[in-house]
């Protein structure tokens, strides 16, 4: 279960530990913030570009430190357009997402 509060500022799941890094976690937040409000709208997948827009990287793994923090990626689908090599990502639908 993955739950929003105090406005969508904060996001915890049951699974994840706590944050080593509070600047990381804000920057993870602030992803997640935006995946789930697009999850409300329908979760169409959105491209990296966007969704990465004011991070100062251009991956999202290192946006997220996947290796510090594998619990988030476990929440986020991530996609590849063979066609044009466009990059999107979407929240995964095996999860229960939650707000107050």
């Amino acid at each position: 279960m993955v739950f929003f509060s105090n406005n969508y500022l904060d996001v915890t799941c049951t699974i994840w530990k706590k944050s080593e890094s509070r600047k990381r976690a804000r920057q993870a937040n602030n992803i997640l913030r935006r995946l789930y409000s697009n999850w409300e709208k329908g979760n169409k997948p959105i491209p990296l570009k966007e969704l990465l827009r004011g991070v100062n990287t251009e991956r999202l793994d290192i946006a997220l430190s996947k290796r510090n923090y594998p619990q988030t990626f476990s929440l986020i689908r991530i996609q590849t357009n063979e066609k044009n090599g466009c990059r999107t990502a979407h929240l995964s639908d095996e999860y229960a997402f939650t707000a107050s």
